[in-house]
């Protein structure tokens, strides 16, 4: 069940993609569909909130069939076990390589419930496999004394041990502190990841160098999109957007991309593109609703 984001405005409701909306000054009311307060939304498992995230209409509990199968599994981290949840296709064959992506979730979520309000397993499905560590979440702490970045190379480690895995699709996407994580690994263990979207989330947290710009030593590029709320700028994406645009030499403008909250940076290589999205009345949490959609759809493009 995916998410729908109310609309203030016709502009926003384009800028997002959502259709047959109606779109008044105060209320959104999709047809023969629930009644969506001004700012509200509808999160993934049918609940719908208002704009402060309180629960105005429980979820519609009925279940419809699953294109994945998930398990519960563990990895050795510094002689600690670690749990991750390992989302594969059904339809898996062992001859087919796969794109692996990494999940990281934000702060007071866990790797299985951090799966449980989004959407890949309905976006992706078929075609790629999610892996969810719980608990990737320590940023600062040196790269190889630190559980939490090592555990997503040992899970990525781990999966390919496990399934089949093209090794060239790596990729991570994160949302608030596993935005900040997604930023962490590119910068202290670049190759790791060969794309990541991040989302409520900004760039490395690194001391900055003489160009306000974080230092990140043996830094290489990669494919980038980073998002954040208009209500939510705060959190530093445009920022982050333009560090690893800076990292992939690119120019410094942007041109509208498509979906229409979206901008593709100017003059980047074509293999490390960077996408900044800027989702018209999104807060921090939740998750921007299309944040799924606008990965999967970029990461299909690599």
């Amino acid at each position: 069940m995916r998410l729908k984001l109310v609309c203030a405005s016709a502009a926003s409701a384009v800028a997002l993609m959502v259709a047959a909306f109606a779109c008044s000054s105060n209320t959104v009311q999709k047809s023969a569909g629930p009644f969506i307060p001004d700012g509200g939304m509808q999160l993934d498992d049918g609940a719908v909130v208002d704009m402060d995230g309180n629960v105005v209409e429980q979820p519609d509990t009925s279940m419809k069939p699953s294109k994945v199968t998930a398990t519960d599994e563990t990895v050795t981290v510094l002689g600690t076990p670690r749990a991750y949840q390992l989302v594969v296709p059904k339809t898996y064959d062992a001859a087919r390589k796969y794109p692996l992506i990494i999940a990281l979730h934000g702060d007071g979520q866990d790797g299985p419930n951090f799966r449980s309000v989004l959407t890949w397993d309905d976006v992706a499905g078929d075609d790629a496999i999610v892996a969810y560590p719980t608990g990737a979440v320590e940023l600062f702490t040196p790269y190889d004394m630190n559980p939490d970045q090592l555990l997503v190379e040992a899970t990525i480690a781990d999966v390919k041990t496990k399934r089949s895995i093209d090794a060239a699709k790596v990729w991570g996407f994160g949302y608030s502190k596993g935005a900040f994580m997604l930023n962490e690994i590119a910068c202290r263990k670049p190759g790791v990841l060969k794309a990541m979207a991040f989302h409520a989330g900004s760039a490395p947290q690194e001391p900055r160098g003489a160009d306000n710009y974080p230092q990140c030593p043996g830094v290489v590029g990669l494919p980038v999109m980073a998002t954040e709320g208009d209500r939510n700028t705060d959190i530093g994406a445009d920022y982050g957007a333009n560090y690893w645009a800076t990292v992939n030499g690119c120019g410094t403008s942007r041109t509208p991309s498509m979906p229409a909250a979206c901008y593709t940076t100017d003059g980047c290589p074509a293999d490390k593109p960077v996408v900044y999205c800027l989702a018209p009345g999104v807060v921090h949490y939740p998750i921007w609703n299309q944040a799924v959609n606008v990965s999967w759809a970029f990461f299909k493009t690599l």
